[in-house]
């Protein structure tokens, strides 16, 4: 099964304290029949909290090694002309990275069976376009 995974869950795992953070990172970090697949934005947003975290840290923690070992576990898509063209004709309102990850996932709706998200507006419009949306806890489960 090839699932959809955005910024949100991606990193909802790495933070302890987030809601259904066990599930998001069993999901990152291998689950049986399940290849995780994202546009690489994901890539940009994931090392730019990395930085944030690791200077913001007061416990001297540093994220990155974390989040580049879990980058390793996401087969990432190339950003390209169709898909930058597909974002930016989406006629809801969306954040342009939000806006990225729905083209790249639209591109290629036909071999993903889910998309993983939280943000609650990326959702929606997913759903209105025809993927299927749930969490990691609701993936897993069934």
């Amino acid at each position: 099964m090839i699932v959809y995974i955005d910024t949100s869950a991606f990193l909802r795992g790495l933070l302890s304290d987030s809601d259904d953070h066990d599930a998001c990172r069993r999901l990152v970090h291998g689950e049986p029949n399940i290849e995780l697949v994202s546009s690489e934005v994901l890539r940009l947003e994931a090392r730019r909290v990395g930085i944030r975290l690791a200077n913001e840290s007061l416990h001297g923690v540093d994220p990155r090694p974390s989040i580049e070992a879990m980058l390793t576990r996401v087969a990432l898509v190339r950003l390209s002309e169709r898909t930058m063209g597909i974002a930016e004709r989406i006629p809801e309102t969306l954040k342009s990275l939000d806006a990225l990850h729905l083209a790249t996932a639209f591109s290629i709706q036909s071999d993903v069976s889910a998309v993983v998200t939280y943000d609650q507006t990326m959702a929606r419009v997913a759903s209105v376009h025809g993927l299927r949306v749930c969490t990691a806890s609701e993936l897993l489960a069934g």
